[in-house]
């Protein structure tokens, strides 16, 4: 499957531009989440990462940046990228800490030298947009530069076994099936703990499994993970 998902969020941008939260898809049943979810989110990660000030961030698929702003607060510094330049371009307006940078790029195509000096590379409900072969060469493509230590923050994975939690009724289950024959896909990729886990056990990375907070809206049928480098030759 090869959806067009840079057209998919540029007409996101057009149909929700007056909504910094729906534009980036946090929404249930259409309806954008409240401010207390993305509070939430924040939190989580200062807590799952231990971040410092001393921190440098890449923001991989930052959106509009909704998650840089806050983020900045806790970090020495937080460049967002993103292949949309619509959303690029709402960041920078609502950009309002001198230690956040926006750049449009493609995290698929995008040049492992640009990344690192990063500390933590944050991929937030991005992976759903990614097969498994444009993921396995995102991580192939940044382990050669990545430092020993450094993390990737891999958040709102949607768990292929708790995919009937998510389409939780048969009319529902019907249209996931019937979006993906058509090759539309309603959320994108569904991902296994094992895949994962693969990718970064032949790559030099160390895999956890975090299981996101009880009261966050995605909970029920997603998770997250952190892979930290260990060795350089892989």
């Amino acid at each position: 499957m090869n959806f067009d998902w840079r057209t998919y969020f540029e007409n996101q941008f057009q149909d929700n531009n007056s909504s910094r939260i729906s534009q980036v898809g946090k929404t249930i049943d259409g309806n954008e989440v409240s401010w207390t979810q993305i509070i939430l989110i924040i939190n989580h990660l200062k807590s799952s990462l231990n971040l410092a000030k001393t921190d440098r961030v890449s923001d991989l698929g930052c959106g509009n940046g909704l998650l840089c702003e806050p983020l900045s607060l806790l970090v020495y510094s937080i460049t967002g990228y993103d292949f949309s330049s619509s959303l690029i371009e709402t960041a920078n307006i609502f950009k309002k800490q001198s230690n956040i940078h926006y750049k449009l790029a493609d995290l698929r195509e995008i040049n492992s030298n640009l990344l690192k000096n990063t500390d933590i590379y944050l991929l937030y409900e991005v992976i759903q947009h990614l097969t498994l072969e444009e993921f396995r060469k995102f991580i192939f493509n940044i382990s050669s530069s990545a430092k020993l230590g450094s993390r990737i923050f891999i958040g709102g994975v949607p768990e292929k076994k708790r995919i009937r939690n998510f389409y939780n009724t048969n009319s529902k289950y019907r249209y996931f099936l019937e979006s993906e024959k058509k090759e539309t896909p309603h959320l994108g990729s569904w991902w296994s703990q094992k895949e994962l886990f693969d990718i970064a056990l032949h790559s030099g990375w160390n895999y956890e499994f975090i299981a996101q907070p009880s009261k966050l809206y995605t909970a029920h049928y997603r998770f997250d993970c952190i892979f930290t480098k260990i060795q350089i030759d892989y």
